[in-house]
């Protein structure tokens, strides 16, 4: 997946490698920047910055050596960063990897996988 440079005002879900987070200096504020590079060696994962219009969430994905392991693990971290989107009552996103290696749709399908509500037989 390419990684369009710039700011957007779209809500942005972007993951990134702990070793690889200089390459959304483009992306962030100075600011935002410092503070990101300070938490992630803390071992903070998930972090999200507010916008004018919609906003940042960064999650910081663990380098796994097995690939299906290192892709369950974006599909969690997808169903994690859900909760903090229907929190904050986001209903589209921009997902942009950043990743040595691209777990954008695992991620995606954790996101999806998540929202699933089976309502058929409920009332109001």
């Amino acid at each position: 997946m390419a990684a369009a440079s710039g700011p957007s005002n779209d809500t942005q879900v972007i993951l990134a490698d702990k070793n690889g987070l200089d390459a959304l200096t483009s992306l962030l504020t100075a600011s935002e920047a410092a503070f990101l590079q300070e938490a992630a060696e803390r071992e903070v994962f998930q972090f999200f910055f507010a916008r004018a219009e919609g906003g940042v969430f960064i999650r910081i994905l663990k380098a796994e050596k097995d690939p299906h392991i290192a892709r369950e693990a974006a599909r969690l971290a997808g169903s994690e960063v859900l909760k903090e989107l229907r929190q904050y009552k986001f209903e589209t996103v921009l997902i942009r990897n950043f990743c040595a290696i691209n777990r954008a749709l695992a991620f995606a399908e954790g996101l999806a996988l998540s929202s699933y509500q089976f309502l058929k037989y409920f009332t109001k």
